[in-house]
């Protein structure tokens, strides 16, 4: 049973998700589509690129766009609403109510707050619709999707993978955000597969059985899954210690770079 269990619910943090329909009118009348990142986890997880928090970034980057009499829409994060249960799911949503807030007045922002399914609100906006992400996976699905993207290049795969169109400080940040759609590149499709395969396909992946925390759960007699969720870390590692050894040995062997 929990096999099965795994298998069909291979992102803990989304077995709560309640998803809803978009349906709002002239959703195709927007200019671009900012997708928000997590406030209170990894800020710097890839690097610094001139913003420390993701609440400096998307707060920035709705600035700008609406100085620039652009219509936009915020989508945001899944943790960002009351169906999830993680206790840093109200702070989530407590930031991002304060970034409605301080916007609330310009008519030009829409701000999506309920789970929405990605792929429903690609399909309902305007192709020439430009998207917006810091660091995550909406550069996947809209560079799939055939959407020029705009993404930070402090990203957990190397910008090496010509998908989206990358900045590494505030300055080229700003002069991309200035650029039209007919000056920004479509991502490389061949990198993209070339990249899925690496994310996917390869034996180091959540599907595969040499993802690291299956390791972890092997040594634990638990399922990854539980493990992910309670953040269970290795207690008192112990360079004398054989097991705790071994089980680093195996975790090393789990490294792969993209």
């Amino acid at each position: 049973m929990l096999k099965n269990i795994e298998k069909r619910i291979y992102l803990p943090w989304m077995v709560n998700k309640i998803y809803k329909n978009l349906n709002h009118k002239d959703i195709d009348k927007y200019d671009y589509l900012i997708y928000a990142h997590a406030f209170t986890d990894g800020q710097l997880l890839y690097g610094y690129d001139g913003f420390v928090t993701m609440y400096d970034w998307l707060c920035f980057t709705i600035d700008f766009l609406l100085k620039r009499n652009k219509k936009i829409i915020i989508k945001a994060h899944p943790n960002f609403n009351k169906y999830y249960r993680h206790p840093r799911s109200s702070w989530e949503v407590e930031l991002f109510s304060k970034v409605k807030k301080k916007f609330n007045h310009e008519n030009s922002a829409l701000f999506i707050s309920d789970p929405i399914k990605n792929y429903e609100i690609l399909n309902l906006i305007n192709k020439k619709t430009i998207l917006i992400t810091h660091h995550g996976t909406p550069v996947l699905e809209g560079s799939f999707s055939n959407f020029k993207v705009i993404c930070s290049n402090k990203t957990y795969w190397s910008d090496e993978y010509k998908i989206c169109n990358y900045w590494s400080n505030i300055d080229q940040y700003k002069k991309i955000l200035k650029k039209d759609y007919n000056n920004l590149k479509f991502g490389n499709q061949n990198h993209l597969y070339q990249l899925g395969k690496k994310l996917f396909l390869s034996d180091f992946n959540e599907f595969s059985k040499n993802y690291y925390l299956k390791k972890y759960a092997k040594f634990y007699g638990m399922s990854w899954i539980k493990i992910m969720v309670k953040n269970k870390l290795l207690p008192s590692f112990n360079r004398k210690d054989r097991r705790h050894l071994a089980l680093v040995a195996q975790l090393e062997k789990c490294i792969e770079n993209i």
